[in-house]
């Protein structure tokens, strides 16, 4: 399966975390509930370089998805 451009699951993945995470407590739950691995120093860390990436509304709902079964 190849992932197109124009389908926008990295810009839908960058929307949902930055909607997720607003804190380190928030990171925390995330990486204890295994939907968040992250390599970076500390919890602080990873909700700034998260809600770093979302640089604006670039939203297309008509290609929204979390998820697709195979």
């Amino acid at each position: 399966m190849s992932i197109e451009l124009h389908d926008h699951y990295i810009n839908d993945y960058v929307f949902v975390m930055d909607r997720l995470v607003d804190s380190a407590r928030d990171v925390e739950l995330l990486v204890k509930s295994g939907i968040l691995e992250s390599k970076l120093p500390d919890s602080e860390a990873a909700v700034e370089f998260i809600n770093s990436l979302d640089l604006g509304p670039y939203f297309v709902q008509q290609k929204f998805v979390f998820h697709r079964s195979l």
